[in-house]
């Protein structure tokens, strides 16, 4: 599934704080609630229109996860 087949309601659908929070995924927010439902979906939007822009520039894109 590509990141722009992504909804909202689809990304709110997968968010699992405890999956996170066990995972040791960073921030430490998860505990948070809607804050970091919300914190976490306004950044994934932010990367969706990173690719979107960088893809219809007909460039390419590298990331790096550590």
């Amino acid at each position: 599934m590509g990141l722009n087949a992504i909804s909202d309601e689809a990304f709110r659908a997968m968010f699992d704080t405890e999956a996170m929070t066990n995972s040791g995924v960073y921030p430490d927010i998860w505990d948070e609630g809607d804050d970091a439902l919300a914190f976490l979906l306004s950044n994934f939007k932010v990367l969706q229109r990173f690719y979107t822009n960088a893809a219809k520039a007909g460039k390419a894109a590298i990331s790096f996860l550590n």
